[in-house]
């Protein structure tokens, strides 16, 4: 299809662009909110700041797709295979990945972690807030410094990932595996981790207040300098071999 020729009529108010024909298309900042792509052929095409907010992409082929700093709000990417995809500081804000295939994406930006006495804090330019994940696949995703303020992340795998400094406020995490994650000055302000799994896992100087860690197991967590309270903690699965907040270990 003509990309010139799709744009044009997409401007004119046409949406339906189901199995369009679209492999290598030049589509940088294109405006294309509300597209129907259902199934739609957009292997290596250059989607870099493009507008697919509120698009319905299930389906669709985006094998070397580069979406970098593209807006997705609220689109529907559920079930779709994204790991050979660029998604570096796309928005993904109320986006649908339900069952989507993440794999080694990097949705954060690689740094190193200051130190305790230094101003941290995300990086993104861009928002994966509210973001739908839940069943996602996000084996060696990097979330460093991701922004994912309210996302659905119930029941994800996210054992042994890095997510310091990342945005968790509010998340949903009820029964996550986090066991062994980097958790290292996180926001996890509000955050529901009722039944988490985070044994092992470093929560240094994280934010936990008013996470909810009801029937967390937290056994040989490292809560050091950690933002919360007992009342929270008691309420614990497991803290055997834990180090709390003031550096004591929790028999």
């Amino acid at each position: 299809m003509d990309v010139e020729e799709l744009v044009r009529r997409h401007s004119a108010g046409e949406r339906d662009w189901r199995r369009a024909g679209l492999a290598g298309a030049n589509l940088r900042y294109a405006d294309l909110h509300g597209a129907d792509l259902r199934e739609a052929d957009l292997r290596a095409a250059d989607l870099t700041g493009a507008d697919l907010s509120d698009a319905r992409l299930r389906g669709a082929n985006l094998r070397g797709a580069d979406l970098s700093e593209a807006c997705l709000r609220a689109a529907d990417l559920s079930g779709l295979y994204l790991a050979e995809t660029k998604l570096v500081f796309a928005d993904m804000r109320d986006a649908n990945l339900g069952g989507a295939d993440l794999t080694n994406v990097n949705l954060g930006e690689e740094r190193d972690i200051p130190g305790p006495d230094s101003v941290y804090g995300p990086t993104l330019p861009r928002s994966w807030s509210g973001a739908r994940l839940t069943g996602a696949r996000l084996s060696g995703t990097k979330l460093l410094g991701a922004r994912l303020y309210g996302a659905d992340l119930r029941e994800a795998d996210l054992a042994g990932q890095d997510l310091s400094g990342a945005n968790l406020k509010q998340a949903k995490l009820h029964g996550a595996n986090l066991r062994g994650a980097n958790l290292t000055r996180a926001n996890l302000s509000g955050a529901h981790l009722t039944g988490a799994v985070l044994a092992g896992a470093n929560l240094y100087r994280a934010d936990l207040s008013g996470a909810s860690l009801s029937q967390a197991d937290l056994s040989g967590a490292s809560l050091n300098g950690a933002k919360v309270c007992g009342f929270q903690l008691r309420k614990a699965a497991s803290l055997k071999g834990a180090t709390m907040p003031d550096g004591t270990q929790h028999e």
